[in-house]
């Protein structure tokens, strides 16, 4: 998930020459520019054709009982922003050519909001808003996070990105070094400990030139005709039903709804996931999907043991 600012690519293909009267960025200066992958310049076409959209905008949340040490919560955060410069990243465009500006340094977009005499309904509106908040991916990180306090003990925590810098993977993992390296600030946990419980730390970019190196060669011109060929003539119209007439342009209204499920329900989800080998994501989306057609009720699948 994280881009390096010394990717194995020529300086020539690394940094844009702004202008006659500026130096290009180098790895030892402030910012450095980077190309983007295939998926990075679809999101950012994207963002420019619909830049008042929140559809690529993903949060998670996670309640927290516990007291939290600001201070170590801020510098659990400068380490996991050090290790991933994509959480150091803006993007911008020069000259038609769109960039990914990795900086040595960027304010954290922490915030703590005291949310003790807020009302349930309250609370998640102001999740809603904060989630669905627009992202200046010119002038700030891809990613924002809040906590909301409720209690000395209880608190809400909000990771929002934009799916240009992240997908879930990514999110879930920065939630797992969150934890390790909160506790390597509250418990003095050794630095070892730290890195042996860490993944490997590859960077984005060299994703990014393998994929510009493979669509290069042969391979990719392979992948190129095949890709033609299966796309070429009349696409057939696909016409799914729909409970409302699809309009011309896409309008992204739309509506999320949070509950909760109790814990008989979640230990059972999670039994039948390791009965039937599968992601807990897929077991929701086939009992909906079953449930929507009418074809077996919800809670059917945990009430009889099938």
């Amino acid at each position: 998930m994280t881009l390096s600012t010394n990717p194995e690519i020529s300086s020539e293909q690394n940094m844009p020459i702004l202008n006659d009267n500026i130096t290009p960025m180098t790895p030892e200066t402030p910012a450095s520019f980077h190309p983007l992958s295939l998926g990075q310049q679809a999101l950012w076409f994207l963002y420019q054709m619909a830049p008042e959209s929140v559809a690529y905008n993903a949060f998670n949340t996670a309640l927290i009982y516990s007291k939290i040490d600001i201070k170590s919560w801020h510098l659990a955060w400068e380490n996991i922003v050090n290790r991933h410069p994509i959480l150091r990243t803006t993007y911008t465009a020069i000259k038609g050519k769109i960039f990914q500006v990795i900086h040595q340094q960027l304010k954290l977009p922490l915030q703590e909001i005291d949310a003790s005499h807020w009302t349930e309904n309250e609370l998640k509106e102001k999740i809603f808003l904060e989630a669905e908040r627009l992202f200046n991916l010119e002038k700030e990180p891809a990613w924002r996070v809040t906590l909301f306090t409720r209690s000395e003990r209880e608190h809400i925590f909000l990771l929002t990105m934009h799916q240009i810098a992240s997908d879930l993977w990514s999110s879930d993992q920065i939630f797992n070094e969150l934890r390790l390296w909160y506790a390597a600030e509250t418990e003095q946990v050794s630095l070892e400990q730290i890195e042996d419980s860490l993944p490997k730390n590859t960077p984005y970019t060299q994703f990014v030139h393998w994929q510009s190196e493979m669509l290069s060669s042969p391979k990719g011109e392979k992948l190129w005709k095949y890709w033609q060929k299966q796309l070429s003539g009349e696409l057939p119209i696909v016409n799914l039903p729909t409970d409302r007439p699809r309009p011309p342009v896409q309008s992204y209204r739309g509506e999320t709804h949070i509950f909760r499920l109790n814990e008989e329900l979640i230990r059972g989800l999670g039994e039948v996931a390791r009965a039937t080998d599968t992601t807990l994501y897929k077991l929701m989306l086939t009992a909906f999907l079953l449930e929507s057609i009418g074809a077996l009720p919800l809670l059917s699948l945990f009430q009889n043991g099938t």
